[in-house]
C-alpha cells in the first residue's frame, strides 16, 4: 500500500513538472505576457529554457526509478487522475506565481532610481498625481502623460536622470487608466501651479500614448504643442479582437478583477450561452455515465459526469457556432477598439514621433493596410531590440529616447 501511494504521488509530480514545462514553452510561443511566472513581459529565451529544463528534469527523475520503467503499480484510471490533477496544479501555480510576481514588480518597481531620490515636486491631483522638476523656457520642457503604477514612476525617474540642462519635466500619473480626464488634469495643474503648458513637447507612455493620440485635435487647439511623442503605445490585434497590454501585463489576477467588475454573468449574452449549454451537459453526462456503467469502469459516477462535462463543452461550442453566437462576448477592450487611436496623426501641422519596441514592431506590420497607410515613413521609430523592461535598466535606451525628444544627434553605438 505504501508503494502504491508513493507511486501515485510520483506520477502526479511527473505530470505536474511536464505540464509546467509545456505551459512555459506555450507562454513563450504565444507571447502570453500575463502568464510569465517572473512577472512583466515575456522573455522568450528564459521561458524556453525553463520549459525545456522542467520537462527534461521531470522525465529524467521519474524514469530513473526502475519501477516506472518496467512495471506499473497503479492502474490506467489512476494515471489519468494524476494527469488531470497534475495539469490543474501546474495551471494554478502558474497563475498564482504570475499574478504575485507581477504585483510585486508593480509595487516595488525596477531599477535603482525613484522619485524620492530626485529633487522634484510631488503634486496631488483630484484624479492622480504629478511630478515637476524645473521649468525652462517655452518649448524646452516635456509634459509626460504616464501610466499608473510603480513601474511607470521608475521609468520617469530614470528619464529625469538623462534630462538635458535647463529643461523641465512635468509627469502626470493618473490613479487609474480609462477613469481620468487628461484635459481636466492639465487644467488643474495650470491653475494650481501657474504653469503655462502651451508650446511644450507632449509625450505619452503606454496606454497614455493612445489617449494622447485620441485627444490630439483638442490638445493642438488648446496648447499648440511643439510636438508629440508616443512611446510604446498599445497596438490592437485586429485578427484576435484584442487590444493587448502596455507596460503592465494582463495577469490572471487582472482578468479575475475585471470579470468581477464587469459581472458578465448578468448579461443577456451569458444567459443565452448558459441556456444552450445546460441541456447539452445533462444529455452528455447521462450518455457518458451509461457508457461507464456498461463497461464497468472504476469510479463510474465520477468519470461519467466528468467526461460528459468535457464532451458538452465541445458539442455546445459547435452548436453555438452553428447558431452564430459569439462565445467570446464583448469586452471593454473590444468596445474601445473603434474609438481607439493608435499614434498621433501626421500632417496635422505639428510634428509627431512614435517609438515602437519589442514585439510591437512586428505587430504593427500585421495591421491592416488601411490602418498603416495613415502613418507615413519616418514618423515611426522601430526599436525592435529594446524590451519594455530595458527602459528601466539600460541607460543607453533612455539617452536614445532623450535625443529623440530634444532632436539632438544620437551618439554612435548608443541604444540597444
Amino acid at each position: 500500500m505504501e508503494t502504491f501511494q508513493e507511486d501515485i504521488i510520483q506520477t502526479f509530480l511527473f505530470c505536474f513538472l511536464v505540464a509546467m514545462g509545456i505551459i512555459q514553452i506555450m507562454v513563450a510561443r504565444r507571447s502570453w505576457h500575463g502568464l510569465a511566472i517572473y512577472g512583466g513581459r515575456v522573455r522568450k529565451n528564459v521561458n524556453y529554457a525553463m520549459g525545456v529544463a522542467l520537462i527534461i528534469f521531470g522525465y529524467a527523475w521519474y524514469f530513473s526509478n526502475p519501477l516506472h520503467r518496467n512495471t506499473r503499480n497503479i492502474e490506467g484510471i489512476m494515471s489519468i487522475v494524476c494527469l488531470v490533477f497534475g495539469i490543474a496544479a501546474a495551471v494554478a501555480l502558474t497563475a498564482v506565481l504570475a499574478s504575485l510576481s507581477d504585483a510585486i514588480r508593480r509595487r516595488r518597481g525596477r531599477g535603482a532610481a525613484s522619485f524620492s531620490e530626485m529633487s522634484c515636486k510631488r503634486i496631488a491631483l483630484s484624479g492622480g498625481e504629478a511630478f515637476l522638476r524645473g521649468w525652462g523656457d517655452r518649448g524646452q520642457n516635456l509634459v509626460v502623460l504616464a501610466e499608473p503604477g510603480k513601474g511607470s514612476e521608475q521609468l520617469l525617474a530614470r528619464t529625469l536622470s538623462v534630462l538635458p540642462p535647463r529643461r523641465g519635466l512635468l509627469a502626470i500619473i493618473p490613479s487609474a487608466m480609462g477613469k481620468c480626464s487628461w484635459p481636466a488634469l492639465l487644467r488643474e495643474l495650470e491653475q494650481r501651479e501657474g504653469l503655462e503648458l502651451s508650446g511644450e513637447i507632449f509625450a505619452g507612455m503606454g496606454w497614455s500614448s493612445n489617449e494622447l493620440a485620441r485627444l490630439q485635435e483638442e490638445m493642438e487647439e488648446t496648447y499648440k504643442p511643439k510636438g508629440f511623442l508616443a512611446v510604446a503605445p498599445v497596438i490592437p490585434d485586429y485578427s484576435q479582437k484584442t487590444v493587448g497590454d502596455a507596460f503592465e501585463s494582463n495577469t490572471p489576477m487582472d482578468i479575475c478583477t475585471e470579470i468581477m467588475e464587469q459581472r458578465p454573468w448578468r448579461s443577456h449574452h451569458f444567459k443565452r450561452i448558459l441556456n444552450l449549454w445546460v441541456p447539452v451537459f445533462l444529455a452528455c453526462s447521462l450518455i457518458a455515465t451509461a457508457l461507464t456503467v456498461a463497461f464497468d469502469v472504476r469510479w463510474k459516477y465520477v468519470f461519467g459526469p466528468a467526461m460528459g462535462l468535457i464532451l458538452s463543452l465541445w458539442v455546445a461550442y459547435y452548436i453555438a457556432a452553428w447558431r452564430g453566437l459569439d462565445l467570446k462576448g464583448r469586452t471593454a477592450e473590444v468596445d474601445r477598439m473603434p474609438e481607439m487611436a493608435l499614434f498621433p496623426a501626421a500632417g496635422s501641422g505639428y510634428p509627431s514621433k512614435t517609438v515602437l519596441i519589442s514585439d510591437d514592431c512586428l505587430a504593427f506590420k500585421k495591421l491592416p493596410e488601411s490602418v498603416k497607410s495613415g502613418y507615413p515613413d519616418g514618423q515611426i521609430e522601430f526599436w525592435s531590440g529594446v524590451l519594455r523592461g530595458k527602459f528601466l535598466l539600460e541607460a543607453g535606451t533612455l539617452s536614445r529616447l532623450a535625443n529623440l525628444i530634444w532632436e539632438e544627434p544620437e551618439q554612435p553605438g548608443m541604444g540597444n
